[in-house]
C-alpha cells in the first residue's frame, strides 16, 4: 500500500522516485500529483483543485514524466510497461534506457562486438552510444530471449500435462469412493468390483488353468488368496487342483460376501461404511502422494537422457505411465486386503477396539499363524478405542499379559 502511494506521487513537479521495474502496477502517475478528493467543506476542497491544477499545468509545460531505465529486460513487454508510465492519457512524456556492456543481456548477445567496435574507434569509455544499430541488436537479442523462454514454459506445459491426467484419473476414483457411501447398493456394487478384480489377478498370474502346477505355486495361490479373503483352505486347494478357475473364483467371491455382511452386522451398517471409505480414501492418499514424491525425482534428471540421444518427453512419459500404472495397481491391492482383517477385538475391560493390518505384513502373520507361531506384524496398527488408553506399565488390554508398552504400545 505504501509502494502504491509513493509511486502516485512521482508525478509532483521536481520529485524524484526510485523504484523497481515492476513496483506500482495498476497506480496512475498524474502530473502534478495526486488529484484532490471532494471533502465536506467545498472552499478548501476548490483552493485544493486550484493548486493542484497550477501544479499540473506547471509540469505539463516542462514536459511531463521523464522515466529512465537503468537496464533493459530480458522480456519487451517489462520496457513497454516502463515506457507507458510516461505519455499516459495524452500527457506529455518521455523515457530512456541505459544498457551496459556487462548487462547480462548483452554480455550474451553481442555485448563483445559492441565493445570490440569501441575499441577499434578508440572510443572514450565514458561516452555514450546512442546509434539505432544499438537499438535494433538489443531487440533482436530480446526476440532471441523471449523465444528461449517460450520454449521452456511449453517444455514444462508438457511435462504438466502427463501428470495432470494421472491427477484426473486417481481423483476421480477418490472421488467415487468418497460419494459411494451415499448409495449402499452402489457402494457394495464398487466394492465387490474391486475384489473381483483382484481375484482375477490372484488366479491369472499364477496360471490356474494352466496344466502343469506344482505344489509351491498352488500353495502360493491359496496364500494370496487367503490375504484377501479368510476362506477355508481344504476347499479352495481343493477347487485349485481341479483346475476350475471359475468355480474357485465364485467360491471365494461368496465367501467375501457373506464377510463383508457379517462384518456390516457387528459394526453397523453406517459405521462399517464409514471404516471401509476410511481405509480406501487412507490408501489412495497414501500412493498418490508416495507418486507425487516418486514423479518429482523422474523430473529431476530425465533431461539427462538427452545425451543418449533420447526425447527427454518421450521418456519421462514412459516412465511416469509405469510408475502410475503401479500405483493404480497397488491401492486396490493393499485396500482390498485391509478391509476384511478389520475385527471387533473385545480387551479385558470390554472395551471395543478396531484393529486392522496393512497387506504388506498379512503374508508373513499367516505364514507364521500356519506354523503354530504369532508373528506381530512390522508395521503401526491403525486403533480406534471407545475409552481412555492404560499407562505405560499397565496390562495391556489385549490380555497378552504382557505390560502395555511392551505390547501394543504405539511405535
Amino acid at each position: 500500500m505504501q509502494e502504491a502511494s509513493i509511486i502516485a506521487r512521482a508525478g509532483k513537479k521536481q520529485a524524484v522516485t526510485v523504484a523497481t521495474n515492476m513496483a506500482g502496477r495498476g497506480v496512475d502517475i498524474i502530473l502534478g500529483g495526486v488529484k484532490p478528493s471532494p471533502n465536506s467543506d467545498e472552499k478548501e476542497y476548490q483552493a485544493q483543485r486550484e493548486q493542484w491544477q497550477k501544479e499540473h499545468d506547471e509540469v505539463m509545460q516542462l514536459g511531463g514524466l521523464y522515466v529512465i531505465g537503468t537496464e533493459r529486460h530480458e522480456s519487451r513487454r517489462i520496457d513497454n510497461q516502463l515506457r507507458g508510465r510516461s505519455g499516459r492519457q495524452g500527457d506529455p512524456g518521455e523515457t530512456r534506457f541505459f544498457v551496459s556492456l556487462q548487462d547480462d543481456l548483452m554480455r550474451i548477445f553481442g555485448g563483445e562486438q559492441i565493445s570490440n567496435l569501441m575499441t577499434f574507434f578508440n572510443l572514450p569509455e565514458d561516452q555514450p552510444l546512442s546509434h539505432s544499430m544499438v537499438s535494433r541488436a538489443i531487440e533482436q537479442a530480446q526476440v532471441k530471449v523471449e523465444g528461449f523462454n517460450f520454449d521452456i514454459r511449453k517444455h514444462l506445459v508438457n511435462f504438466d500435462d502427463v501428470l495432470n491426467k494421472q491427477r484426473e484419473i486417481v481423483y476421480a476414483l477418490r472421488k467415487k469412493m468418497l460419494f459411494a457411501i451415499d448409495d449402499p447398493d452402489t457402494f457394495q456394487k464398487a466394492i465387490g468390483e474391486m475384489f473381483d478384480d483382484e481375484i482375477d489377478v490372484v488366479l491369472n498370474t499364477h496360471g490356474i488353468a494352466e496344466e502343469e502346477m506344482d505344489e509351491t505355486i498352488m500353495t502360493r495361490i491359496v496364500d494370496e488368496l487367503k490375504t484377501l479373503v479368510p476362506i477355508p483352505q481344504d476347499e479352495v486347494t481343493r477347487l485349485i487342483q481341479e483346475r476350475n478357475l471359475i468355480e474357485t473364483k465364485t467360491y471365494v467371491l461368496s465367501v467375501f460376501q457373506k464377510e463383508f455382511k457379517t462384518r456390516e452386522t457387528n459394526f453397523g451398517p453406517d459405521m462399517w461404511r464409514e471404516i471401509v471409505k476410511s481405509i480406501f480414501l487412507s490408501t489412495i492418499d497414501k500412493y498418490w502422494t508416495d507418486h507425487l514424491t516418486a514423479i518429482e525425482d523422474l523430473r529431476e534428471g530425465i533431461n539427462l537422457r538427452g545425451y543418449a540421444q533420447l526425447d527427454p518427453l518421450v521418456e519421462y512419459k514412459n516412465e511416469a505411465y509405469s510408475l502410475f500404472e503401479k500405483t493404480m495397481a497397488d491401492i486396490p491391492y493393499e485396500a482390498t486386503r485391509k478391509i476384511l482383517r478389520v475385527e471387533s477385538v473385545q480387551s479385558q475391560d470390554l472395551a471395543k477396539r478396531m484393529v486392522f493390518s496393512s497387506a504388506s505384513a498379512l503374508n508373513a502373520f499367516d505364514a507364521g499363524s500356519q506354523k503354530g507361531e504369532v508373528k506381530k506384524p512390522t508395521h503401526t496398527h491403525t486403533s480406534v478405542t471407545s475409552e481412555k488408553k492404560p499407562g505405560r506399565n499397565e496390562p495391556c488390554w489385549c490380555g497378552s499379559g504382557k505390560k502395555y508398552k511392551k505390547c501394543h504400545w504405539p511405535d
